[in-house]
């Protein structure tokens, strides 16, 4: 039991987005390892076809079954919400979706990708509210160094909708935050609390929380940049060895 304890909690994406999960994650469970995988190569999944999003993502998660993880954060909404039961059924570590919270009022729309958009989930909890972005997560992948004066304007300045409140519902604009909360005015939701709620939950369910020195693991063909990528815009990754 203790070396399962011991095991990883797999964090996956389409490329940088998932990284700002991971930091919340590593300051959340300061005890427990991490393998990161972003599949930036490929990224985003939120404008590919999702019967290529889908087959990529089963080979990375099962790459990750076969290196040993005890539980998997989907740190990706388009994933999470076209895949989560797919990949929960598949296989016995603990699954845990990366999904807009619910929040209805007139005034709240949700920020996503075209794909995201597509989902059933959007499609029954967002009807009429959703602004779509189908290249916005690849231009924040691509500027991921440069974001500090990042004009978010453009990608609002049509809009016909009175926005007060915008989920954010695609983990790379995470990055893009402080930008819109100061350019636009507008109030941002995520909904990364439930996320550590949920693994917390299975870690405490299974009892299977680490007792090891905690490590942070970089994996995939884009490793190397991932790494630098959270290091230089996190700035820190508390106990953990990188």
């Amino acid at each position: 039991m203790r070396a399962f304890n011991n095991l990883p909690i797999a964090v996956i994406d389409s490329g940088v987005g998932g990284l700002s999960v991971l930091d919340r994650l590593v300051k959340r469970f300061p005890y427990e390892s991490f393998i990161y995988y972003g599949d930036n190569l490929f990224a985003p999944y939120g404008n590919k076809p999702l019967s290529a999003v889908k087959s990529r993502v089963f080979a990375i998660t099962e790459s990750l079954y076969k290196r040993g993880v005890k539980g998997l954060v989907i740190a990706c909404n388009t994933v999470s919400t076209h895949f989560y039961n797919e990949i929960k059924n598949k296989y016995p570590f603990f699954v845990v979706p990366t999904v807009p919270p619910v929040i209805d009022g007139d005034g709240v729309y949700l920020a996503c990708t075209s794909n995201t958009a597509k989902s059933e989930f959007v499609k029954t909890n967002y009807s009429g509210r959703v602004i779509s972005f189908p290249c916005l997560a690849k231009t924040i992948e691509d500027n991921v160094f440069n974001l500090n004066n990042f004009n978010v304007l453009p990608y609002f300045s049509k809009l016909d909708k009175k926005v007060e409140v915008l989920v954010l519902g695609c983990t790379h604009y995470s990055f893009i935050e402080s930008n819109i909360r100061t350019c636009l005015g507008l109030t941002t939701v995520d909904g990364y609390d439930t996320i550590l709620l949920k693994v917390n939950y299975h870690l405490q369910k299974r009892n299977s929380y680490s007792n090891k020195n905690p490590k942070i693991t970089f994996v995939g063909e884009a490793k190397s940049f991932n790494k630098k990528v959270f290091e230089r815009v996190f700035c820190h990754a508390g106990g953990h060895k990188i």
